[in-house]
């Protein structure tokens, strides 16, 4: 758990600080009890003073069993990246040409 992030709730409120292992579409928050619900978002502090923001897709809780402790996983997307333009295919429209028959 390397990252630190705090929920930030619907009304704005701001829970946290929690240790956390960010992913690109995931974030596993080590706790037993987090309040957190689809919907709230993720707010993460990079070095660079930035924040990046998080949407919460999905919410799994995992109770932990023997050493390994509670936990829960969040499915999220990143509210702050740039969408890519679909890959794979040419959108260019050309005009039609037409064969001359020769004779």
């Amino acid at each position: 758990m390397n990252d630190t992030v705090h929920i930030v709730k619907s009304d704005g409120l701001r829970l946290g600080p929690y240790k956390a292992a960010v992913s690109a579409n995931s974030i596993t928050i080590m706790e037993k009890s987090v309040d957190v619900d689809e919907g709230d978002h993720v707010a993460r502090l990079i070095p660079s003073g930035k924040e990046e923001i998080y949407l919460v897709l999905l919410v799994e809780y995992s109770p932990g069993l023997g050493s390994i402790p509670p936990s829960y996983s969040l499915k999220t997307q990143k509210t702050t990246a740039i969408v890519q333009a679909p890959r794979g295919g040419d959108y260019h429209q050309y005009p039609k040409l037409h064969r001359l028959s020769g004779g």
